[in-house]
């Protein structure tokens, strides 16, 4: 007696309910099936796997609301259109017009990106350029690779002599604070160079720059005087009694 073909519905079915599965409820969805019949049926309708937890979740293109970088993100799961990990990684770096940080790449995978950065460059599939504590990802292509340098490269290349001199003439007019958070403010540019090119731009420490630049993310800034209310020092009492009081 011929045997029954197993339908893949089951599946589509499921994973619509649920958007996101894992292998044992797609086993479950197709009953006594052997390993290599659930994944026969996977590929049929096109299942994808999450780029985190191992790839151990799955979902289908229908149920998915991908952004414009092709990602999309389910109670903490996360999925591309471009695949795994590291074919995420090469895209999202081919498209980036200057280049992208591994910090950069974190926040928008949601995901810790290092190990795989580094497995990426040694294998050749992506280059790297390093802009002072980071490096910069680029393209594996050459021509590319040397536009996004450029277009990372391009707003340093700019600071001439008469910018540093108009920058100079109104760093001047600022206050303590002003000058710390505009220094921040500064450092925080794409292709600024951060925290040391600014404070070499603007004869400061860098400290004072990085300080300015981590209050301004925090918002722990004032809004009104130079010093919080109380600070500065204290008023000192006079020694000598008032002439209306002699």
């Amino acid at each position: 007696m011929p045997r029954t073909p197993c339908s893949s519905q089951p599946l589509v079915n499921l994973i619509r309910e649920r958007k996101v599965v894992m292998y044992a409820d797609l086993q479950n969805a197709l009953g006594p099936v052997s390993r290599q019949t659930v994944y026969r049926k996977m590929l049929e309708i096109g299942v994808r796997s999450s780029y985190s937890h191992a790839g151990r979740y799955y979902t289908l293109d229908e149920c998915a609301n991908y952004d414009t970088d092709g990602l999309w993100s389910h109670h903490g799961i996360h999925f591309s259109l471009h695949g795994t990990l590291k074919d995420t990684l090469v895209a999202l770096i081919e498209a980036a017009s200057a280049g992208r940080f591994a910090r950069d790449l974190k926040a928008i995978t949601k995901v810790e990106v290092a190990p795989c950065l580094t497995l990426l460059h040694q294998t050749g599939r992506v280059s790297r350029i390093k802009m002072e504590d980071h490096y910069l990802y680029c393209s594996k292509n050459a021509a590319r690779r040397r536009k996004q340098e450029r277009n990372y490269l391009s707003p340093l290349l700019m600071w001439d002599d008469q910018l540093q001199l108009a920058t100079d003439q109104f760093y001047g007019t600022l206050n303590e604070q002003q000058r710390r958070l505009f220094a921040g403010f500064l450092s925080l540019l794409p292709g600024s160079g951060g925290d040391q090119r600014i404070s070499e731009q603007l004869g400061i420490a860098r400290a004072t720059t990085t300080k300015g630049r981590k209050q301004l993310l925090s918002g722990d800034t004032v809004t009104h005087g130079v010093r919080r209310p109380g600070g500065g020092r204290k008023p000192i009492e006079k020694k000598t009694p008032n002439a209306t009081n002699a």
